[in-house]
């Protein structure tokens, strides 16, 4: 059995939505140093399996936290998961029956994925967030509040993944 293995990737939306994908941001100086002086941070999260493709536009740092990170313990441990959109109407569920992960959204788009890989892209797309976005940020104390968070969120997610490792 071939194991496929999905990329999630997260972008920013700067200057009426140009998209910076985060190659971009952590190469780019110039981005970074536009990046530093926003106070709100609208972004993408994009899950993508071969030509399937999922894309979640809203402001990043809820979907970082909830989306990526916080609930791979619940997933890992068989729950299902309902996220709900921060600035606008809507919810991503995730079905969960152990080998598949299946996201639905309230557009009824529909994309189901391997567990395990899908558990480790999302929680290493949220551990990427951080390293990337951390010292753009270091001198702002409400999103650092917000990186400690999601520090502790990722330490979470990857002792939980770490325990999935031997089930």
């Amino acid at each position: 059995m071939i194991n496929l293995v999905p990329e999630v990737t997260f972008s920013l939306f700067l200057n009426n939505h140009e998209k910076i994908d985060e190659e971009k941001i952590r190469l780019d100086n110039q981005v970074r140093e536009r990046i530093g002086t926003e106070s709100v941070l609208e972004g993408c999260i994009s899950i993508k399996l071969g030509e399937e493709h999922f894309l979640i536009e809203d402001e990043i740092i809820p979907w970082i936290q909830n989306l990526c990170l916080k609930p791979i313990p619940f997933l890992i441990n068989g729950d299902d998961a309902t996220i709900y959109y921060f600035s606008r109407e809507g919810t991503l569920n995730i079905q969960n029956n152990t080998e598949q992960l299946t996201f639905i959204d309230n557009f009824n788009n529909i994309l189901t994925l391997p567990f395990k890989s899908t558990i480790t892209a999302l929680a290493d797309c949220g551990a990427r967030f951080i390293e990337i976005m951390e010292p753009i940020k270091k001198d702002n104390p409400t999103f650092m509040n917000a990186i400690n968070n999601l520090k502790l969120l990722k330490v979470m997610a990857e002792d939980s993944i770490e325990i999935m490792q031997y089930m």
